[in-house]
């Protein structure tokens, strides 16, 4: 086995594999990449710093392996310290994002990215430009918004403070990026075929949580036995892991970040909007949670919080298969609360009681 050095770290997203070799790719400034071979699955690329990328120079630095497009980011730099899968920067007026696990092909950062902020400049910051080695995108330069607050916080001292009515202005915001990724990108109608194999993720997904979950399980089964259904639905791009912490709210605009995804599921497949929206509304339960066990909110008010909120975000967001949505979002309770068990016990207990409590519904 070989022991790497990083695996420890937030954006390092292939924990319960085995590394059995690292190799080095290529190199541009404080920039390396590695390739990660695993003794199960696939390699991985990532991105490492040996040391502070000055973006402005690496910008200007580009070589045959290294290119750079758009418009180069300039002026001081800073280093944000966010927790998410990635590493960020604040240079001049740009916002600078280094993808730590590198996808090939084209970035869905970059290619919704593009389309989004064009579309919706009030709700999606504009791309400026990237940098790519060979055919993986390494960072992208986008405008940087000012005054904004991260939306995880800014929904957890709404919980405290008993204000749900904001959830509503998100849900339109919601609505209005999964109408452009309709109407710019590919669509297409769901077959059955797509509805089985909605379910057999799902429950598979639960299997592997059989431990954990116990007595809910023959309960959450048949609510995802509603995932194998007969209406065919739309299916689109999607952002692929949408949640409150991917809000920025500024004094004038809220703002969706972060089009990448999750790192084991594609964000290039088409997929019902509704998964997006089914994330969201988990994410504010959790935020609910989060705000009684690290801001002393009131359990009780906080729980009237949650049902308003939630219901706030859906009137927001607008028309949808209600029967679909309740399925989608047992299927994510399930994800979140595996995920927070295997890697973030600390947290258990926000997906533990907002499974409890969707199941008491």
């Amino acid at each position: 086995m070989t022991e790497l050095a990083f695996e420890a770290e937030r954006w390092y997203a292939d924990r319960g594999r085995t590394p059995v070799r690292v190799e080095t790719l290529g190199a541009l400034g404080a920039l390396e990449l590695v390739r990660v071979e695993f003794a199960e699955g696939e390699p991985a690329l990532y991105t490492l710093l040996r040391g502070e990328p000055r973006w402005a120079e690496l910008f200007a630095e580009e070589s045959a392996e290294f290119v750079a497009e758009g418009t180069p980011p300039a002026g001081a730099q800073d280093a944000l310290n966010v927790d998410q899968s990635h590493t960020s920067w604040r240079v001049g007026d740009s916002y600078v994002k280094c993808f730590r696990r590198l996808v090939r092909g084209v970035h869905p950062e970059v290619e919704l990215g593009a389309v989004l902020g064009e579309a919706v400049p009030e709700h999606v910051p504009k791309l400026r430009g990237s940098l790519r080695w060979k055919d993986a995108t390494v960072a992208v330069v986008q405008e940087f918004v000012d005054e904004a607050e991260e939306g995880w916080e800014w929904a957890a001292a709404r919980a405290v403070a008993g204000d749900a009515g904001f959830a509503e202005a998100v849900g339109g915001v919601a609505r209005r990026v999964h109408d452009v990724l309709g109407a710019e990108f590919p669509t297409r109608d769901s077959t059955p075929a797509d509805h089985a194999e909605w379910r057999r993720a799902a429950e598979a997904q639960l299997e592997a949580a059989l431990s954990l979950v116990e007595d809910a399980a023959p309960r959450i089964r048949k609510e995802l036995a509603a995932l194998d259904h007969d209406r065919p639905v739309t299916l689109t791009r999607v952002h692929g892991d949408l949640h409150i912490g991917q809000f920025l709210h500024a004094p004038d605009r809220i703002v969706v970040i972060d089009f990448e995804g999750q790192p084991a599921r594609s964000s290039r497949e088409l997929d019902t909007p509704l998964r997006d929206l089914a994330s969201l509304v988990r994410s504010l339960d959790h935020c609910g949670r989060y705000a009684v066990e690290q801001h002393g909110g009131d359990p009780a008010a906080v729980e009237e919080w949650i049902r308003d909120a939630r219901a706030n975000l859906l009137r927001g967001y607008g028309p949808h298969d209600e029967v679909l949505l309740r399925a989608l979002e047992f299927d994510r309770a399930v994800y979140e609360f595996t995920y927070a068990s295997r890697y973030l016990p600390d947290w258990l207990y926000a997906p533990r009681g907002g499974l409890r409590a969707l199941l008491e519904q």
